[in-house]
């Protein structure tokens, strides 16, 4: 049963990065997205999996309060709220006078 549950949520991954691809990648033979939309691609990914999660009852909904999933600019601006965005700022300001 976990096996066929996972089922889902793999292809919702698949399906997910497959359709990403630009028409320049796919062009270009490419069968991933280039790395530097890596940020983009997460996002939709993220996006995919948490709605088949919730499809399938998997999700723990608590955690998407307030969330309507289909309500494509509000679930994206939730995702983009969730993502890890690294923003380094200098320890110290004696690495100025070096």
């Amino acid at each position: 049963m976990f096996v066929l549950t996972l089922a889902g949520i793999v292809y919702s991954n698949s399906f997910a990065l497959a359709t990403s691809l630009t028409t320049e990648e796919r062009d270009g033979g490419q069968i991933f997205p280039s790395v530097h939309r890596i940020r983009e691609i997460s996002h939709q990914v993220a996006m995919a999996v948490i709605r088949q999660a919730a499809a399938e009852g998997l999700a723990d909904m608590s955690k998407l309060s307030g969330v309507d999933l289909e309500d494509e600019q509000q679930f994206a601006t939730w995702v983009t709220s969730k993502m890890y965005d690294p923003v380094y700022v200098p320890i110290s300001s004696r690495m100025d006078n070096l």
